[in-house]
């Protein structure tokens, strides 16, 4: 067998849903349990959803991310809220939590060819008390920032609203989202809106 097609047959491997991945079932629970938090404004199972908090003031995409590991696979749920303010296309800023044993505040990393470009925005981030209080609550897995020409696309995922799918030994575990997670998710991403937008937002 020659490389090419071993290439690609793990190519493939890969590209399949690994054993046991329901799809849709691990956002279908999250939107069950979510209810009074967020409201499906419209669903797409498999895909995704759009979700609005209950004053309508907000409105964002969610969609299940698939991680395959070594007999088990981990399902994630992404939540994407488009910003259209000025941006840098290519931009991005990834927003982590400090602090070695406990959490510190947040930080934010950026590429060093876009770090002058985004100085101010990131600082604005990072010094911003409702954003850094929000984050340092939230239990995530990541948060990052993206540019385009449209504006910004802010994609959080969180470690509730997950699934863990072990093949050896089986066994499936769902990590909830609590409402104060719930709560923590829709004051980050309104906070992040309210930075990147209006006057007081975006790239000069």
């Amino acid at each position: 067998m020659n490389s090419a097609v071993l290439l690609k047959s793990f190519g493939g491997f890969f590209d399949r849903p690994p054993t046991g991945y329901l799809p849709g079932a691990t956002l279908a629970r999250m939107l069950a349990q979510a209810r009074g938090i967020l409201a499906a404004a419209a669903t797409n199972p498999p895909a995704g959803a759009t979700l609005a908090t209950p004053d309508g003031r907000l409105t964002f995409e969610v969609r299940e991310r698939v991680e395959r590991h070594f007999l088990m696979h981990v399902v994630a749920l992404e939540f994407t809220l488009k910003v259209p303010a000025a941006a840098v296309p290519g931009g991005r800023i990834v927003i982590r939590n400090t602090g070695l044993w406990s959490r510190t505040g947040i930080a934010c990393a950026v590429p060093a060819r876009y770090r002058e470009a985004l100085k101010p925005v990131s600082q604005r981030l990072a010094d911003d008390p409702a954003l850094v209080a929000a984050l340092m609550a939230f239990d995530f897995r990541r948060c990052e920032l993206t540019g385009s020409e449209e504006g910004w696309t802010v994609c959080i995922e969180p470690y509730g609203a997950s699934e863990v799918v072990n093949r050896m030994p089986s066994f499936r575990r769902y990590l909830r989202l609590a409402k104060e997670q719930a709560d923590l998710l829709v004051t980050a991403l309104k906070t992040i809106e309210r930075l990147l937008g209006g006057p007081e937002g975006g790239v000069p």
